[in-house]
């Protein structure tokens, strides 16, 4: 059995930190003359304590289901990494040619018919993208696998050219 000052230790972290430091449930662990001494200290009632025990329960699994929910969230915000790597790897990207002092391929809309999986594509990239300049102009750049992909357009939408570029490691 735990001495009062160990008791009373336990249960002020339990009470202010919310952790329960014998690894089991503070409730379980205190016998009725612990229970009683911790009243006696705090001006707590032993039902008060029971109360304020049951509360602090539920809202632990109340905070619990948050973090679960956030997990979830976070989990459906991630891009779909195999998607996009077979989008990439089943479209044919032409080196810019008119560009040569600035290397990088591009796909286009028009090649192989898929609008909707074209416009997905531009759309992942937009909402999984890092805000960058070039040339004075903003554009959204993501980055897989040593590359980064950009979309040319008004809007994921209506862009009909993607383009992609080698990440330099310097």
């Amino acid at each position: 059995m735990m001495n009062r000052d160990h008791t009373q230790e336990a249960l002020d972290e339990y009470y202010t930190t919310g952790i329960d430091p014998t690894g089991g449930e503070i409730s379980d662990d205190l016998d009725k003359q612990e229970q009683a001494f911790y009243a006696e200290e705090t001006g707590i009632d032993e039902t008060e304590l029971d109360t304020v025990q049951g509360t602090m329960m539920a809202g632990l699994e109340r905070l619990e289901q948050y973090v679960d929910q956030k997990i979830a969230e976070i989990d459906a915000n991630e891009p779909d990494l195999d998607r996009i790597r077979e989008f990439i790897d089943t479209h044919e990207w032409h080196f810019a040619k008119t560009m040569p002092e600035i290397p990088h391929w591009y796909c286009l809309r028009k090649d192989k018919g898929d609008i909707e999986e074209f416009t997905w594509f531009a759309k992942t990239i937009r909402e999984h993208s890092i805000e960058g300049q070039f040339y004075g102009r903003t554009y959204y750049y993501f980055y897989l696998d040593g590359y980064k992909y950009w979309w040319m357009g008004p809007t994921p939408e209506e862009c009909d050219l993607i383009n992609r570029d080698k990440v330099n490691e310097d």
